[in-house]
Formats: structure tokens, C-alpha cells, sequence
């Protein structure tokens, strides 16, 4: 009895030690989910910088893209997109960038922050080898075409949007 004693113990701690190796995953705060958060869908514009740019940016986010178009520039459109959320309201958007003009195709990412009617942004697809970190396009809802929430209602006939 005593001679299977050191026997059992070893085996069983070496089980307790595999366990904890095995068991231990590192953890993942945010997952990768595609297409666009729903929050941040709809048309956004911001203000013209001076008088020769004709109209100030329009940032569009669709279930499966995003495009920016400035004034005398070509349209900048990412599709094939995916997001992850940083913080509350705060989202990484990654993509591929379009061939348009001479914007150039290639992987491209964006963050995007929410704060009431505002977007900002840091679009780092404007030029290659941008180092920009802080959030600067200040976008507001585009009164032509804003996000609104629907709810369909049928009450004994047709569907209702409200």
C-alpha cells in the first residue's frame, strides 16, 4: 500500500500541472465582427476648411463599407470591412481600399469614435506611411440622410414603419 502511495501523488500532480497549462487560454477583449457597426451607419459630413473646397468631406458608412469623398478628390472606399470595438463607442474598422484615380489599392484601416451626433475620425487611408494618432475630422449627421431606427408594427393589415 505505502509502495503505490509516491506513485498516485505524482501521477495526480502531473495531471493538476498539465491542467493549468492546458486550460489557460489567453483572453480576448474584443472580437473581429464584419461588416459595419450598426451604430455608426448613415451619411456624415463635415464642415469646409476654406472656401475653395466646394463642400466639406462626406464620410458614408453601409453594412459592408466605408467611403470618404473631399471636394476635387477621388471617392475613398473601403470594402470588404470588419470592426472591432475598442471602448464604448470607439471602433477599429480595417478593410481593403478600392483603386480609385491615384489612391492606390491596399489593406486599410480606420477608428472611428461616436460621441452623440459627432463622428470623429482617424483615417490613416488618406496618405501611405501616415503616422496620425489623434482623432481629427469632426463629422455631424448629413440632414439628407440620417441613421433612423425603424420598428415594424402590424396591427391586422399591413406592415407599419414607425
Amino acid at each position: 500500500m505505502t509502495s503505490n502511495f509516491p506513485i498516485k501523488l505524482l501521477a495526480c500532480a502531473t495531471f493538476c500541472v498539465a491542467g493549468l497549462a492546458v486550460g489557460q487560454a489567453p483572453a480576448q477583449a474584443a472580437t473581429w465582427h464584419a461588416g459595419t457597426p450598426k451604430a455608426l451607419r448613415g451619411m456624415y459630413q463635415a464642415h469646409r476648411e476654406n472656401q475653395a473646397d466646394g463642400f466639406g468631406p462626406v464620410l458614408k458608412l453601409t453594412a459592408k463599407s466605408v467611403s470618404r469623398q473631399n471636394s476635387n478628390w477621388p471617392l475613398i472606399k473601403i470594402t470588404h470591412v470588419k470592426y472591432k470595438r475598442l471602448k464604448h463607442n470607439t471602433y477599429l474598422i480595417k478593410g481593403h481600399m478600392q483603386k480609385n484615380g491615384y489612391v492606390l489599392s491596399r489593406p486599410a484601416s480606420v477608428y472611428i469614435a461616436r460621441k452623440g451626433n459627432r463622428l470623429l475620425t482617424i483615417m490613416d487611408p488618406d496618405f501611405p506611411g501616415s503616422t496620425r494618432k489623434t482623432f481629427h475630422a469632426d463629422y455631424r449627421y448629413a440632414l439628407r440622410n440620417p441613421f433612423v431606427k425603424t420598428h415594424k408594427v402590424k396591427a391586422n393589415g399591413p406592415v407599419i414603419h414607425v
